[in-house]
């Protein structure tokens, strides 16, 4: 499984490599019996589908806003780089266990959420 170099880049095709650069460094950790935690930027149905298929035990999270907060926080675009949601289509998870307002919700109240999903899908 490729882990690096990757060579930078913002275009789609960049981005969905980079998708699998986290996902491959997930399953090695994954492999080792590590609970992998990865934050992505990867809004591609086909790469939610690869995952959820790859992985025994995945939880996938949505963290959500609306779009006046989604603007505030957009970084300013590198000259000339394709922005997802604008030059690139956004595929938002269709299926994501857990959906969260990080507008309405503190880092540490999302953090806690999350470690009880988990929780409760490792119980179950």
């Amino acid at each position: 499984a490729a882990l690096a170099p990757l060579g930078g880049g913002y275009g789609e095709r960049e981005r969905r490599r980079l998708a699998e650069v986290y996902a491959n460094l997930a399953a090695d950790a994954s492999a080792q019996g590590i609970t992998a935690v990865v934050a992505t930027v990867s809004l591609f149905a086909d790469v939610h589908a690869r995952n959820r298929e790859r992985f025994a035990r995945y939880l996938e999270v949505l963290l959500a806003c609306d779009e006046a907060e989604r603007e505030r926080r957009r970084p300013r675009p590198v000259d000339g780089a394709p922005e997802v949601g604008r030059d690139i289509p956004a595929e938002w998870p269709l299926a994501a266990e857990l959906r969260l307002d990080s507008g309405a919700a503190s880092p540490a109240q999302i953090g806690a959420r999350i470690v009880a999903r988990w929780g409760e899908a490792r119980d179950a």
